[in-house]
């Protein structure tokens, strides 16, 4: 608490002023634990400071909020080139990041417990405090302005993405509030970049990367493979549920698995399990490291809000699964492939019993490694095959768009402008992209068609088949006997890593 004080009076974020009845907010002191990112273990204790910003009012106190975070598609991409072009990879942490936005209304707080500000004061604030609505903008603003100024110019495809080019040297820079990797072809760039970055915010530098939004990544440089892994995540999520000793099972689902909506009478049976935390806790690992559970996670969070004692044992056999498997990590192997990017999608028909819509998956290679991945129930109710296969490759190539937006911004796209491959099992939907036939079954569809069309022909995207037993993107839309499963898995880049001294550094 004393050294959050400290820091407050070294950021000149508050002055003490005479009460004289001014609307005032309120604070709380927040305590919590910091995590090592190499045991998962609480490495040190941290108070904050936080103003209860639901009482704001809107105008008065604040009025735009918008602040932008840099998309997880986005940062494994910049791991993936990363790991290709053997760059260096640093990240640093901005100390009290908010207090270095200067705030734009006139706000009144009351002093903290345990600060020594007279009893007939109150505080008025010079700079955003963390709990305001409005301190992530102020904040994000300060940092891009500057950042700017060091000639780093954001992305068309992810504000949050900067590049710089100079002279043959390649900087880059991934932001995510308060945490930064920043990436370069040549180190004393780099390293003087981190000093400008210090003198200009206060950082925490952690050098080469190695913990970074609760996942570990390890790099092995002399065979071109980078690992993300959260393994200490799942590790604290199968203790938290009295599962760290259960046996482990081969697939995410059981077999033959088929949800349906529960009855009153099963949800009230079961409604005391706590469902709703597993199904929530299993899907930010789907999303950030864990592509084959992608699925699962999904079908389970359709219940979300009422479920039953079958969807519950679901819940536990994908549990039992993560036990098995809390070990993988998504591989990114520079010599597995040398394609700048591939995409794969898929649907399976009518799959939810419930409503009979299909759902739609598709994946996303970068430079070797996964980089983007969907499983979805799809909209509307599809009429055959070709009917959802077309709904899934239309997500597909609004996806492929984003990425090569961001790599042509990145100065790492496709070379002469080449169009991105999309690999699809069903010829209907292929031939539906190059031509406007079978009119009176597809006409519903004509806008999604023509769009399909529209993007192969300016060269954007290629739409060509694949058997269906090499479709890496059949993982996410239904579940797969075990021996097929696992291929598919270790084909996604979700593998066993090999052995590496510590998170960053090669073994």
């Amino acid at each position: 608490m004393d050294e959050e004080l400290g820091k407050m009076k070294h950021y000149g974020v508050w002055e003490a002023v005479d009460n004289d009845g001014q609307r005032t907010l309120d604070g709380k002191w927040v305590f919590t634990r910091k995590i090592d990112g190499l045991t998962g273990l609480p490495s040190a204790f941290k108070a904050r400071y936080v103003v209860k910003g639901f009482r704001q009012i809107e105008a008065k106190d604040y009025n735009e909020l918008f602040v932008s975070v840099a998309h997880k598609d986005s940062i494994r991409v910049f791991l993936s080139i990363v790991n290709h072009f053997d760059l260096e990879c640093h990240q640093v942490d901005i100390k009290g990041a908010f207090l270095n936005g200067i705030i734009d209304k006139l706000i009144f707080l009351t002093p903290p417990d345990g600060s020594d500000i007279p009893a007939n004061k109150i505080l008025r604030l010079n700079k955003s405090l963390y709990g305001l609505k409005q301190s992530p903008r102020l904040f994000n603003k300060a940092l891009d302005k500057w950042l700017r100024s060091t000639g780093m110019i954001p992305t068309t495809a992810d504000s949050c993405v900067y590049v710089r080019r100079r002279k043959g040297n390649l900087l880059m820079l991934s932001v995510h509030v308060d945490d930064q990797l920043i990436a370069g072809n040549n180190l004393e760039e780099l390293v003087d970049f981190k000093q400008q970055l210090n003198q200009q915010f206060e950082c925490s530098d952690a050098g080469p990367v190695g913990y970074f939004l609760g996942f570990n990544v390890y790099r092995d440089r002399p065979n071109k493979r980078l690992y993300i892994s959260q393994e200490h995540y799942i590790e604290a999520l199968l203790e938290k549920f009295n599962l760290s000793n259960c046996n482990p099972t081969r697939t995410p689902l059981p077999s033959g698995f088929r949800p349906a909506i529960a009855t009153d009478e099963e949800f009230e049976e079961a409604k005391d399990l706590p469902y709703p935390q597993v199904a929530g806790a299993v899907l930010y690992a789907a999303t950030i490291t864990r592509p084959d559970i992608s699925y699962a996670a999904s079908i389970l969070c359709r219940f979300i809000s009422k479920w039953n004692k079958t969807h519950w044992r679901a819940a536990k056999h994908l549990l039992r699964y993560l036990r098995g498997t809390s070990d993988l990590a998504l591989t990114f192997d520079a010599k597995a492939s040398q394609r700048v990017a591939l995409g794969y999608a898929d649907a399976d028909w009518g799959g939810c019993l419930d409503t009979r819509r299909s759902t739609t998956g598709y994946v996303f290679k970068t430079y070797g490694g996964t980089v983007a991945w969907k499983s979805r129930r799809q909209p509307t109710v599809a009429l055959s095959t070709t009917q959802a296969e077309v709904l899934a490759s239309t997500d597909a190539v609004r996806q492929a768009e984003w990425l090569r937006q961001l790599l042509e911004d990145l100065g790492l796209g496709l070379a002469n402008g080449d169009p991105l491959p999309i690999l699809n099992d069903n010829m209907g939907a292929i031939l539906l992209a190059k031509h406007p036939h079978n009119h009176t079954g597809m006409k519903h569809f004509d806008i999604r068609t023509g769009y399909l069309r529209e993007k192969r022909e300016d060269k954007t995207i290629t739409l060509d088949h694949v058997a269906s037993k090499d479709n890496e993107a059949d993982i996410l839309t239904k579940g797969l006997p075990a021996e097929h499963f696992i291929n598919l898995r270790e084909r996604i880049g979700v593998n066993k890593r090999t052995e590496v001294g510590t998170s960053g550094s090669v073994g």
